[in-house]
């Protein structure tokens, strides 16, 4: 499974290799067929041992299949039209902007798997976001304060769970104006795993939000389900970069306001990682 995603281009030009979900997978793939296995009998010193036997699938990983794998994302011309697009994209974070803008940028860039591309442009915009005094913007928006909690821990910042103080009622507990705010519990629920041993306020986040998303999935539109769906089967912290990034570039192409030129640079870095990777395994299959 994850090997199928590691070979699986995006739609990114007319040439394709197999997409992910596609029906068009190679014919050594097709045509695998179950192996049986029978019982060996073996004689030592007169006794007769019959070795337990069962069905194998052939691997599909044979030479030949390995030696067959291209792309087209080895040629130069994919080089430059991503260096093209990260000067694009340096300028972006570099501008000027909302803080919550910013942060939603560095997020989506990230999930992207683009991060290492622009680790110093990150550093310095989250600098700037954390020494800023003037936090009004957050006022009492779950979603952007629970992101920037997130982004901030996730770099090694110090962030007091005291931001979401606020949030809570006299008891305690947190409050149940918020079961109205999707993103904001999502975000929450995302940002209760950078906790540290001894937070009560986050642990009892992330329990708070994790039974209440469960409560409405059925209730919520399909895109919003899909994603509380796929974070609840397993946190963005614990997730694989490549393979999360591989998720979320088919949904963030689905959303409104997503970036075109981040996009197609996030599906070029894929596809040009996944040829260098396809060409070490052929190497080292000989």
């Amino acid at each position: 499974m994850a090997l199928q995603a590691l070979f699986s281009p995006f739609l990114v030009s007319t040439t394709l290799l197999f997409p992910l979900h596609s029906s068009k997978i190679p014919v050594t793939l097709r045509n695998s067929k179950s192996t049986r296995c029978v019982a060996n009998v073996i004689t030592v010193d007169d006794h007769t041992i019959t070795r337990r036997s069962a069905n194998y699938l052939q691997s599909v990983w044979d030479y030949d299949f390995v030696q067959s794998l291209t792309s087209d994302y080895n040629e130069e011309k994919y080089v430059r039209q991503v260096d093209k697009l990260k000067d694009d994209v340096k300028c972006l974070i570099n501008g000027v902007m909302d803080p919550l803008a910013k942060l939603e940028l560095i997020d989506v860039i990230q999930r992207l798997g683009l991060k290492y591309l622009f680790e110093t442009e990150i550093k310095k915009a989250l600098d700037i976001i954390y020494k800023d005094s003037n936090i009004a913007w957050l006022s009492d928006d779950l979603f952007a304060i629970a992101l920037r909690f997130r982004l901030l821990r996730q770099h090694g910042y110090n962030v007091p769970q005291g931001v979401f103080e606020r949030f809570r009622d006299e008891t305690g507990n947190f409050k149940r104006n918020l079961f109205e705010d999707v993103e904001g519990l999502l975000n929450l629920y995302e940002a209760s795993f950078f906790g540290l041993e001894g937070e009560d306020i986050i642990d009892q986040a992330k329990a708070f939000t994790t039974t209440h998303l469960k409560g409405i999935i059925r209730d919520i539109p399909p895109s919003m389900s899909r994603k509380v769906v796929h974070a609840l089967d397993m946190p963005l912290h614990w997730r694989l970069t490549r393979v999360e990034a591989r998720w979320f570039i088919d949904a963030y192409e689905q959303e409104q306001n997503m970036n075109p030129p981040l996009l197609l640079l996030a599906k070029l870095e894929y596809n040009i990682v996944q040829a260098i990777h396809q060409k070490e395994v052929s190497k080292l299959a000989r």
